[in-house]
């Protein structure tokens, strides 16, 4: 690493190059420095100007690759074309974080420190601005105070190059007004917004020049008033017909109100309340609201991020449904994928920034969210807004000016929750964002500080719930064995078991699969998601044909699975997700008020998750002995609100007041210091660290083999969605301890499943200590 800003000898008697050629162009034609930076530069800008950092970010683009024009790298271009060889090795990134002393040069230090962070950080990752250790990003203008010229013949290159100042460029650089020194959380912020476009102008021009387009990739606009126009229109046509039964009559105020309020838009900007009961047809309420909200005032996209892949799935494909008639790319459904983990994490984690252009993370062009109507995980949502990774943090842009629904807003990780209300305040003060928060067990976030203050709007009465979503009575039971659990379980025609670990759940189907000849399935995260999707398909037909089945879940299944058991049976858990998994009983009301019955166990030797997951589910049991009455709890949970303000006060209370060492207080400390790679290794939604691999043990692995085989000759077929999207349906997240003499490690890079995969219970395997919820 640099301890100094290299003046190197400058490129002379040569054409001036950014990447060589394209591998299949018979022209041989060279993508030229002026043409790329003068291009990044302008869509760089465009992508910046809805969050007033077009100025800069156009100067960022003429200046990212500036280390290119340099005799070593020029020389390092032509001996790759000549060789074939796939990176450079020699840097480039330097010289344009160096040339953010322009900005310093011309009265602008704020502007200097964002430009010079994000100029370096363009190829791999942005670094810390001071950090104890490593090397400083703060050196580079530190060495360009002490000899200002040291780059002018670099500057004059450049200059003549583009046929355009540098100095002129930098001197009219403007930021917002809350982007300022003494605000280094605002100013963090918009050096992520600075980068995002950056590096996805960066990334998209690229792109452009190798696969020998005219212009850079982007998603085909069909404008938020045709995609409402016809949301509205397949969503009324679709369930006009719905017989009218008092639950579809709440549905039908929820989904106009949420119109109403969307089209009256009493923010511009801000926070929206949902609280829809379970059942109460939330998901389209909830883009109703969206669609018209952003049609009102001008919004550029829709994002709908909810905390489980498998609610991803489902909900995509209830969007596209009533989106048909628009075509099938109006939804972008993007999540964790083995493609992610098995090319683009690892070429950022590099220090190796002069990897060129044509190689495999950037064929595979990480999603960047261009889109109008966008599907994800609040993984991926949040990933973008902590993470310091260009394959993470390219999409960050998409988010000003956009309507971001988070649903099932309760399931965010409590240690991460003021870090994450602090981001999303960000969102809607400076970024012209508005926040849905939708959940039938809406928190409490406004009794914390960071959103002292905020205003809100609600959709409907949080304190309210109708008499028709009353569907469910409680009870709670003593402690049993699982065996005991079991034999009453078994002794349902159809009933649904929730459970707290995979261990729980695989122990449990076991048991039940002796004391009954019902069907009995199961549900886990390890399932490949084909399995999972299956079995949902297999629960839904036999229940429609009211036979006998028994399903045993970990809680993957509690909130936003559209399914309808007459009876739940819940191991102890945290209050929200006690009533989540409620929402799986009586969902359409069909045994009246009460009919459905939840019954909460409380296995021994049961398995619980340790940290806040702990810590809730006891606070949930203290106050249901408060509040509950013998073993009736129905009025504690089910009728309550008060209840859920207790519980919600009491664990923010207990959790969140840890002094620094919270995960929250770490993470504001690391990004009000400037420190991107502590706030990105601070920031972990997930507990624990997994590993995508590929299962062929369940369903007709031809096509799968298939694709495998071809990627192991040529990596570039991963590239392509059809083939990415195959391979996650069959990948499973497994713990890296688990990995050990059961995976083969493919020619591609993918590793592939060699253990055992039951084909009911997916992936087996004895963990030495289980912590997974899922």
């Amino acid at each position: 690493m640099y301890d100094e800003v290299p003046a190197r000898p400058l490129a002379a008697g040569c054409p001036l190059v950014a990447h060589k050629p394209r591998p299949d162009d018979p022209a041989g034609v060279w993508h030229s420095f002026a043409d790329h930076s003068v291009a990044v530069g302008e869509l760089a800008a465009s992508f910046a100007t809805t969050f007033g950092g077009d100025t800069l970010c156009r100067f960022l683009g003429l200046v990212h690759d500036a280390g290119k024009v340099t005799a070593d790298v020029q020389a390092a271009f032509r001996r790759c074309f000549q060789t074939d060889a796939r990176r450079l090795g020699v840097p480039h990134k330097v010289e344009g974080a160096a040339l953010a002393y322009l900005l310093e040069e011309a009265g602008k230090p704020a502007a200097a420190r964002i430009a010079c962070l994000a100029a370096y950080g363009h190829h791999n990752q942005i670094p810390a601005w001071d950090p104890p250790r490593d090397w400083p990003a703060s050196i580079v203008l530190e060495t360009m105070r002490k000899d200002p010229g040291r780059l002018d013949d670099l500057i004059g290159l450049i200059d003549t190059e583009l046929g355009l100042s540098l100095r002129d460029i930098a001197a009219a650089v403007e930021l917002p007004s809350q982007v300022r020194s003494d605000r280094p959380v605002d100013m963090e912020m918009f050096a992520r917004m600075c980068h995002s476009a950056l590096c996805d102008a960066d990334y998209l021009d690229t792109a452009r020049h190798f696969s020998g387009a005219a212009e850079p990739r982007q998603h085909v606009q069909r404008g938020l008033i045709q995609l409402r126009d016809t949301f509205v229109e397949s969503y009324e046509a679709r369930y006009s017909v719905a017989p009218a039964t008092p639950i579809n009559t709440l549905r039908a105020d929820l989904y106009e109100t949420s119109r109403r309020i969307g089209r009256e838009s009493p923010q511009r900007a801000g926070i929206y309340r949902l609280p829809a009961q379970t059942g109460s047809g939330k998901t389209m309420a909830a883009a109703a609201f969206a669609l018209e909200h952003a049609v009102t005032t001008a919004k550029r996209r829709v994002i709908v991020a909810v905390p489980y892949t498998s609610i991803t799935t489902q909900n995509a494909a209830a969007y596209r449904a009533v989106f048909a008639a628009l075509g099938d790319d109006v939804v972008l459904e993007h999540h964790s994928n083995l493609i992610d983990t098995a090319t683009t994490d690892g070429a950022d984690q590099t220090a190796d920034e002069d990897s060129i252009a044509d190689s495999a993370w950037r064929k595979l062009s990480a999603e960047n969210w261009d889109a109008e109507f966008i599907v994800t995980t609040t993984v991926q949502m949040f990933d973008s807004l902590f993470d310091n990774r260009p394959s993470r943090t390219r999409k960050l842009h998409r988010l000003a000016d956009s309507v971001i629904v988070l649903d099932e807003v309760q399931a965010l990780p409590l240690e991460l929750v003021p870090a994450i209300l602090a981001a999303l305040r960000e969102l809607v003060e400076n970024y012209g964002a508005t926040v849905l928060l939708a959940s039938a067990t809406q928190p409490t976030f406004w009794s914390l500080p960071v959103w002292d203050g905020l205003q809100l709007v609600d959709l409907a009465d949080v304190n309210s719930v109708p008499e028709i979503t009353r569907r469910v009575s409680y009870t709670i039971r003593p402690p049993q064995s699982w065996h005991e659990i079991a034999i009453d379980i078994a002794g349902q025609d159809q009933a649904l078991a929730i459970v707290n670990t995979t261990r729980d759940a695989q122990e449990l189907h076991r048991q039940l699969e002796q004391l009954t000849d019902h069907p009995v399935l199961h549900l886990s995260t390890r399932m490949c998601g084909q399995h999972r999707l299956d079995v949902l398909e297999q629960v839904r037909r036999v229940m429609a044909g009211e036979q006998p089945l028994l399903l045993v879940s970990t809680q993957i299944i509690e909130a936003g699975v559209d399914l309808d058991f007459p009876v739940v049976f819940r191991a102890l858990a945290p209050a929200e997700s006690l009533i989540q998994s409620a929402g799986r009983c009586n969902r359409e009301g069909s045994l009246g008020v009460a009919g459905g019955r939840t019954r909460i166990v409380r296995p021994e030797g049961a398995g619980l998750p340790g940290g806040s997951y702990y810590t809730a589910t006891e606070l949930t049991r203290v106050l249901i002995e408060e509040f509950s009455d013998g073993d009736d709890v129905e009025g504690a949970i089910a009728f309550g609100p008060k209840f859920l303000n207790e519980y919600y006060l009491s664990l923010y209370n207990t959790l969140l007041d840890q002094g620094d060492s919270s995960d929250s207080r770490m993470v504001a400390t690391a990004r009000s210091e400037h420190d991107f790679p502590r706030t990105a290794g601070s920031f972990k939604m997930v507990d624990s660290d997994t590993v995508s691999v590929v299962v062929d043990g369940y369903g007709d692995p031809q096509e799968l083999h298939r694709v495998l085989d071809a990627a192991d000759q040529d990596s570039g077929v991963l590239r392509f969605p059809r083939n990415r999207r195959l391979l996650n349906r069959f990948t499973v997240q497994v713990r890296p301890h688990a990995l050990q003499g059961r995976v083969i490690e493919r020619t591609s890079g993918v590793l592939q499943w060699a253990g055992d995969y039951h084909p009911v219970r997916g992936i087996s395997f004895e963990d030495s200590i289980e912590a997974s919820i899922w």
